[in-house]
């Protein structure tokens, strides 16, 4: 039936990997799918890349489409992140709720990490 260009921010790649193959094996469609950072994929669309699918931040999706570079009728919102939140290694003293404390728990860290968890 044909290819389906998708251009996807990594937020949601474990979900497009699990439901990609279900999804070809069923419309006869195969994914091509293109992950980068939003505001990557915000400069490739106003650059002219060819797509069928944009999965962006919201943020993103307005410029483009206030651009005239996406269809505004055509945007769905599909996944939310409600809330940021911070962990810390079990037995760590938590730095507080305060910014200065925070602030200096991040540079001390030997490490920090990101993960977005997103409900559907």
């Amino acid at each position: 039936m044909g290819d389906l260009t998708v251009l996807s921010t990594h937020a949601v790649e474990d979900v497009l990997r699990e439901l990609g193959p279900a999804f070809e094996r069923a419309s006869g469609v195969t994914l091509r799918i293109d992950y980068d950072p939003a505001n990557v994929l915000k400069r490739r669309i106003e650059d002219g890349t060819a797509f069928d699918v944009a999965i962006v931040t919201r943020p993103v999706m307005d410029e483009l489409v206030g651009q005239g570079k996406v269809s505004g009728e055509t945007c769905t919102d599909i996944a939310r992140s409600p809330r940021r939140r911070g962990a810390q290694r079990r037995g760590q003293a938590r730095p507080g709720d305060r910014r200065g404390a925070f602030k200096r728990a991040l540079l001390v860290a030997k490490s920090v990490g990101r993960h977005q968890w997103f409900v559907f």
